[in-house]
C-alpha cells in the first residue's frame, strides 16, 4: 500500500476507528503508521473506507449505491470485487439469515 493510498483510507476513518487502529498496534508492538502490514486490520480499515467513501458520493452525486460503491472503490485504489467477496464471505460465516438478506 502506497503511502498515498494509506493517507486516503486513515483520512475516511473517523476518530474512533482511528484510535483503535491505533490501540490494536500498540496491542501487536508495531509502530501505528505500520497497521497496512496486518492483514486482517488491512482489510476491515479498508473496508470501513470503502463504505464511508460509498455514502459521501452517494449524497453528494446522487447515484445509485451499485455506482457509488465502484466510484468509492476506484477512489481508493481498491478492487470492488475483493471487497465485495469479503463482505460476502463474513456475513456467511456469521450463518445470520437476516445480514445475508440486507447484504444480497
Amino acid at each position: 500500500m502506497s503511502p498515498e493510498q494509506r493517507a486516503r483510507i486513515e483520512g475516511l476513518l473517523t476518530a474512533p476507528k482511528r484510535e483503535a487502529v491505533a490501540q490494536f498496534c500498540r496491542d501487536y508492538g508495531v509502530p501505528a503508521d505500520q497497521w497496512p502490514a496486518i492483514p486482517a486490520l488491512r482489510q476491515v480499515c479498508e473496508h470501513a473506507a470503502w463504505r464511508r467513501r460509498t455514502e459521501q458520493v452517494r449524497i453528494a452525486e446522487g447515484v445509485t449505491m451499485a455506482e457509488a460503491e465502484v466510484l468509492a472503490a476506484d477512489a481508493l485504489d481498491l478492487k470492488l470485487d475483493s471487497l465485495r467477496e469479503r463482505q460476502h464471505r463474513a456475513v456467511a460465516r456469521t450463518f445470520c439469515p437476516e445480514m445475508a438478506s440486507l447484504e444480497n
